[in-house]
């Protein structure tokens, strides 16, 4: 890049009673050593903060073992692939209750001149989280708009590296009712196609083309971790 960068904060922030997928690992951060007990103990006082963390709350990557037994953990996956060019298509005229479709992407492509290269990150903007916020749980518990199986896989066939969403899971709530997940199958199991979820501010790239960075911890042996997820455009 040779020109100024503008830098758009992807994530959402992680707190206690933050809204996560029902049935898992709540967060719980608290203050573990104070600055009244250390200063007790040495000539200086410090402080340190707890957290006991879900490897799938909030902004956060799935490793391909979080579907896959025999996948690789998060602290296997080569950085390079979580610092990519990127495109992000805006969904938020598709409701809830419908899924986003080969025509409905294809079409959005043509008309915004958009194209899919092979090794993109493909974000799609659902305007989920502007709608609830990760505060509340209804964020988690309010149908969201998502891909069916067969965009997913079409999405894969055109040599994408990681897909991600402003919602808490890439496939569409008539999917998930029914306890299925094709999209997340297919990118996470079958493809080895990196999945980002619970994303923020992408009504801020939509149409557009940009660079991708969401590094993980090197938690080893993890089904998926925090990210800082952000987006680096140049102006």
């Amino acid at each position: 890049m040779n020109g100024r960068i503008k830098v758009i904060d992807l994530t959402q922030p992680i707190f206690n009673e933050m809204a996560c997928w029902p049935g898992q690992l709540k967060n719980r951060i608290w203050t573990y050593n104070t600055h009244e007990e250390t200063g007790r103990q040495y000539k200086m006082s410090f402080q340190t903060t707890a957290m006991l963390l879900n490897d799938h709350n909030g902004t956060h990557v799935d490793a391909p073992n979080h579907r896959d037994p025999k996948g690789k953990s998060i602290d296997q996956i080569p950085l390079e692939r979580f610092y990519t060019e990127a495109i992000c298509v805006d969904a938020r005229e598709v409701k809830p209750d419908e899924y986003v479709t080969v025509e409905y992407v294809k079409a959005y492509l043509e008309r915004t001149g958009l194209t899919i290269r092979r090794g993109d990150t493909f974000l799609l903007c659902t305007g989920h989280y502007e709608k609830y916020t990760n505060a509340r749980m209804e964020y988690v518990l309010e149908p969201f708009t998502g891909l069916d199986g067969r965009t997913a896989e079409w999405l894969a066939d055109q040599g994408i590296s990681g897909f991600g969403t402003d919602a808490p899971a890439p496939d569409g709530w008539k999917s998930i009712a029914k306890g299925e997940f094709p999209a997340d199958v297919t990118f996470n199991a079958k493809r080895g196609i990196l999945v980002f979820e619970n994303l923020c501010n992408l009504v801020k790239l939509v149409g557009k083309r940009f660079k991708f960075i969401a590094p993980p911890l090197k938690i080893v042996g993890c089904t998926g971790s925090p990210v800082r997820a952000m987006a680096i455009l140049e102006e």
